[in-house]
């Protein structure tokens, strides 16, 4: 199981997708938030609410209140998520 500073859990949504949900730890959503505004375009954004963002070709997607989508595509492992998610959040 995946942990980290930033993240309290990650689970996978749809293996023939890639995708993963990461939960945000309580108190770090702004530092998270703030990391990805700063390496990531986001293509839409409701309110703070709903944002996306792309990042080298793949998809991410905050929801409020602490919900991370990443959609990384066909073939993509949990190892694929993890590499991706320290090179999003590392300062």
């Amino acid at each position: 199981m995946y942990k980290s500073e930033y993240i309290a859990e990650l689970q996978l949504i749809c293996s023939s997708s890639g995708s993963y949900v990461a939960k945000i730890r309580r108190g770090k959503i702004n530092d998270v938030l703030n990391l990805l505004r700063s390496k990531a375009k986001i293509t839409y954004n409701l309110d703070n609410r709903l944002i996306r963002m792309s990042y080298e070709n793949y998809t991410l997607t905050y929801i409020y209140p602490d919900r991370l989508i990443l959609k990384l595509g066909s073939g993509k492992t949990r190892k694929d998520v993890i590499k991706l998610l320290e090179s999003l959040l590392e300062k």
